[in-house]
């Protein structure tokens, strides 16, 4: 459904921004074996490590320095860097679905010249199916973590997503183990991606694609930055629309706090919706 909608240089794209992201994830890990030769170079014959282990690792390749590091690729470790990540990656591909849906529905405009009724229920279905995209690249990131995790000599999932959820809250009764905690949190964070770029193509057919794309930085770069650390103000900071992309990022997470903001975002999306479908004129 998705691919009928998107052409290859989107999907090159995509391909792009998901490799940049994995590179994020792991780049401290491949920093320190690409800077692993000039540290064993400097290394005094002082070091614990025996002469013998010494030149042998010199003479590793730099995907093996990278390799020897596998233990710390579990989704365990990487999840909260990705969280972290996200909050950047996200809005460029919800950024780039912007454009295709603009390009899309002036088509859609041309197509549907005299057909009010028809033309709101394309737009629709147009965006219901470009609203999938940033959620699907989040899952598909995911799941490569997830899969590059089990390269690694540890346990893939652990403590993190043990502590991820609040373990007083009416939640804990389906946590039954770590991989339902993460099928829990992806879901919840594929139904708030979706929901949030819905939302941002609502709020480009009320106020265009410039104010429209500005309102939503401001929601999901400036706003996140705000010096409000406690309090009511705080509590009601985490419910905005950028709680959407740090669900996980923090550890005791409730039941509340993952579907608030979903229900809010959905809310003002449906209410733009009704304002935008009052002033079509096509």
């Amino acid at each position: 459904m998705i691919m009928k909608i998107i052409n290859r240089k989107y999907l090159a794209l995509y391909l792009i921004i998901l490799c940049a992201t994995l590179f994020m994830v792991f780049y401290r890990y491949i920093d320190y074996a690409y800077k692993t030769p000039s540290r064993l170079q400097d290394t005094s014959q002082e070091s614990d490590m025996p002469p013998e282990m010494i030149e042998k690792a010199k003479k590793k390749t730099f995907l093996e320095h990278f390799f020897d590091l596998r233990a710390n690729f579990t989704l365990d470790s990487t999840h909260s860097d990705y969280i972290a990540i996200k909050l950047r990656v996200i809005p460029v591909i919800i950024i780039s679905v912007i454009f295709l849906y603009i390009n899309l529905k002036n088509h859609l405009i041309k197509y549907n010249i005299g057909r009010n009724t028809k033309y709101q229920s394309e737009i629709d279905k147009l965006q219901n199916k470009l609203s999938l995209i940033p959620a699907c690249f989040s899952a598909v990131a995911v799941l490569a973590l997830f899969l590059i995790g089990l390269a690694s000599t540890q346990p893939n999932l652990g403590m993190h997503f043990t502590f991820l959820y609040d373990h007083s809250d009416i939640i804990n009764f389906i946590m039954r183990n770590d991989f339902i905690v993460l099928l829990v949190f992806e879901i919840v964070n594929f139904i708030g991606i979706y929901v949030l770029t819905k939302l941002t193509l609502r709020l480009i057919d009320r106020y265009g694609k410039l104010d429209g794309i500005l309102i939503f930085l401001i929601a999901i770069w400036i706003i996140p930055i705000l010096p409000i650390s406690t309090g009511i103000l705080y509590e009601a900071k985490m419910l905005l629309p950028h709680a959407l992309l740090i669900n996980g990022a923090y550890v005791g997470t409730s039941s509340f706090q993952m579907i608030a903001p979903i229900v809010i975002a959905s809310v003002i999306s449906f209410w733009l919706r009704r304002l935008n479908t009052n002033e079509i004129e096509v």
